[in-house]
């Protein structure tokens, strides 16, 4: 059994420095602190370790005025000031059963802070569960009950039909439209229900991610929240649309090649290829990310694994999407069919291309310079501006921390941002959500590293209060726990 030692031998010896340990021990059924104090020892401050008496504890601190520095910032940080009858700048006015409680609330909240935390960082798959239904809670809520908007109508039509869309065509978009559509009686009720479903999943993905770069169970389930409500991702996880499903595939791609990297892509890699390959049957354009992929894996890739693991990775690719290929000239002589039938090689290319679609890139120098212009403040607005610097800070900070992962989001999301702004098309803005999808991961990036920040001087006073009040407010926690009732001056003495 430890000796506790009373808190008025601590006090008659010279009490110079209160020092808080985080723990604690019972003894005779009381709750005591493991505490420090500094103490003249033949001449010289000796630092002495002891177990206290909490709630004795508590009664010195009050009676001596030590508690007054530290219980104004407690009240701000937490955010329930005092009622405006209590005087913070003196602890003399304030009953010591109300500080005892404030701090015992202090603690409790700090506790199940703590326990959700340690919760989330040992199990980041439910906490992308716990997103990712969330979200959808929130998707089926505003869900459009009707056809939608833009391409909707076909996309409904070709999915239930099994036919093809307009070119290129989204081969896998149609499967899976089908697939939910036989639970529905409205066709467009099912694919509207599939971008919202996909929506969600892409976020839960999302937090996967984050938690992989930046070890933060709570900012990965922030940043994808930040995602979910961006008007430009809402408006689309709401009715049938390409755009959404298609990030769902490309998300778990990105995952499972940055968790590749870890592994110097000895891992993993057939399933970014797997994902990969299927995000192309729902949205081709994504080949215009395949040189972001090779760039990673040329840099990332030891020598000699690299032709081994450039061949995996290129043939997976390249047998899915010559699936998807096989499927489109199959179905392009069902009854509903734009564009078809396919049957010779010249129709192939021009439909698997868009050639027909393709509005081309004009000649003209100031378009590029307005458009990127354009498209910049409406991605900025987007994130409400405040965030787009959060995010840029992330981006910067990944390049510390992993270079090969922050050279892949960086290259991935500059060809996707600029083909896109450079496309010369109305509806360009709805088209680049992988830019939104990797921006929202670096601004995720970009909270962990501001949360991580200590100040320079550790013996700053803001640190010892921090300090001074988690060994305190932990005590008075734990004291209630034990279940004493009444004022300190009524808790039994040793």
């Amino acid at each position: 059994m430890q000796q506790v030692t009373s808190c008025e031998s601590i006090f008659s010896h010279g009490f110079h420095r209160f020092s808080p340990i985080k723990s604690k021990i019972r003894a005779n059924t009381y709750t005591c602190a493991l505490v420090q104090v500094s103490v003249p020892i033949r001449g010289k401050k000796e630092n002495v370790r002891t177990f206290v008496r909490t709630s004795d504890l508590m009664i010195e601190l009050v009676n001596k005025d030590y508690f007054t520095p530290f219980i104004a910032s407690a009240m701000e940080k937490a955010r329930c000031p005092l009622p405006a009858c209590y005087d913070c700048t003196t602890s003399k006015k304030l009953p010591a059963r109300l500080i005892f409680d404030l701090l015992g609330m202090l603690s409790s909240i700090r506790f199940l802070y703590r326990k959700i935390y340690a919760f989330l960082e040992a199990n980041p798959f439910l906490g992308s569960l716990f997103v990712a239904f969330g979200t959808l809670l929130l998707y089926y809520r505003t869900l459009v009950r009707e056809v939608g908007w833009g391409d909707s109508a076909e996309l409904a039509l070709s999915a239930y039909q099994l036919g093809l869309t307009h070119p290129p065509g989204y081969p896998l978009y149609t499967l899976l439209g089908k697939l939910v559509s036989l639970f529905f009686d409205d066709p467009a009720v099912g694919t509207n229900l599939l971008s919202a479903v996909c929506t969600s999943l892409a976020i839960g993905v999302m937090s996967l991610v984050i938690h992989q770069v930046t070890r933060s169970p709570l900012i990965a389930i922030f940043a994808p929240v930040l995602f979910a409500v961006l008007p430009n991702i809402w408006d689309m996880a709401v009715v049938a649309e390409v755009y959404n499903v298609n990030i769902f595939f490309l998300g778990c791609s990105i995952y499972f090649f940055i968790r590749v990297e870890r592994s110097q892509f000895t891992t993993f890699l057939p399933s970014s290829a797997l994902f990969f390959g299927l995000s192309l049957g729902t949205y081709q354009a994504n080949l215009l990310l395949l040189p972001a992929f090779l760039l990673a894996l040329l840099i990332g890739t030891p020598r000699h694994k690299l032709v081994k693991n450039l061949f995996v990775f290129g043939s997976i690719v390249s047998v899915i999407w010559l699936a998807f290929l096989s499927y489109t000239i199959l179905r392009s002589y069902a009854p509903v069919a734009v564009g078809g039938p396919l049957d010779s090689v010249d129709k192939i290319l021009v439909y698997v291309s868009g050639s027909e679609l393709r509005p081309g890139f004009p000649a003209d120098i100031h378009f590029y310079a307005d458009r990127l212009e354009a498209h910049t403040s409406l991605f900025s607005k987007n994130f409400l501006y405040l965030a787009v610097p959060v995010g840029l800070l992330g981006a910067l900070t990944l390049f510390k921390s992993r270079r090969n992962t922050a050279i892949f989001l960086a290259a991935a999301f500059l060809i996707n941002f600029l083909f896109f702004s450079f496309y010369a098309v109305s509806d360009y803005f709805t088209m680049p959500t992988p830019s939104y999808y990797i921006f929202s991961i670096w601004i995720g990036c970009g909270l962990a590293f501001l949360s991580r920040i200590q100040p320079v001087n550790e013996k700053k006073p803001g640190v010892g209060q921090r300090r001074f009040l988690y060994c305190i407010g932990h005590a008075a926690g734990a004291r209630s726990v034990v279940g004493a009732c009444g004022t300190l001056k009524h808790l039994p003495g040793d």
